[in-house]
C-alpha cells in the first residue's frame, strides 16, 4: 500500500487519465510463521480509460522498495532492502 499524495491528469478529448503517487510503502505479511511488517518507498504509475460515464478499464504498476522490517512475533527491527514490482489491471465501476 503506497501513503502519500497523487495527482490525475484528465485528457480533454480523450477518456482517458493518468494517475500518479508517490509516498510511503507499508507492506505486511501474517499468513505464515514470518509474520512482519515493511516500511518503505514506494509509487504508482497508472492509465484510466473510461469506456462509457459508468465502466472503467485500469491499467498500472505499483513500484516500492522496502527498508525496514518488524518481526511481529518478536519485535525486532532490521534493515534490508526488498524491492518489488506489482502490475495491475482492473475494471472500474462509477455510479
Amino acid at each position: 500500500m503506497i501513503v502519500g499524495p497523487s495527482y490525475r491528469y484528465v485528457f480533454q478529448n480523450v477518456p482517458m487519465s493518468i494517475d500518479v503517487a508517490v509516498g510511503l510503502s507499508l507492506s505486511g505479511e501474517w499468513i505464515d510463521a514470518d509474520d512482519f511488517f515493511g516500511l518503505g518507498i514506494g509509487g504508482y504509475l497508472g492509465a484510466t480509460y473510461y469506456m462509457t460515464d459508468s465502466i472503467a478499464l485500469m491499467l498500472g504498476c505499483t513500484l516500492g522498495y522496502d527498508m525496514l522490517a518488524v518481526d511481529l512475533n518478536t519485535g525486532d527491527c532490521s534493515f534490508y532492502g526488498n524491492f518489488y514490482v506489482s502490475p495491475s489491471v482492473a475494471v472500474g465501476f462509477r455510479y
